[in-house]
């Protein structure tokens, strides 16, 4: 082959390698700002909804007696359900924010190390 070509050749490949390197570091940390705000976002939703839902459910008899007899059960239900699954959302979020900052971690450790 000849040495011109080999080069060129070798010179794309590197500037390939290291286009998706770096492509795949920025794609990870935006991955985690991302998912980070949404966890952020959501958990703020499932606070709102919790206090449209009259602050968080008691695990005691007495406010059970409360809440059943007083009036609007089912909006409180409808806007705990809502609060509840704003919450695991918003921990699933964060988990994918946790998973994206680990690999920008383990991005810049491997380059570091070389």
């Amino acid at each position: 082959m000849n040495p011109a070509i080999k080069s060129m050749r070798d010179a794309l490949l590197t500037g390939f390698r290291l286009f998706f390197k770096t492509s795949s570091l920025g794609l990870n940390a935006v991955l985690a700002v991302v998912c980070a705000i949404v966890a952020l976002k959501l958990w703020n939703y499932g606070a709102a909804y919790m206090i449209n839902a009259g602050g968080w459910p008691q695990l005691n008899l007495e406010y059970g007696r409360r809440v059943i007899a007083a009036a609007g059960l089912k909006d409180r239900l409808v806007w705990w359900s809502f609060a509840w699954a704003a919450y695991v959302f918003a921990a699933g979020f964060a988990f994918l924010a946790l998973a994206g900052a680990r690999a920008v971690a383990w991005k810049v450790y491997a380059a570091a190390r070389g």
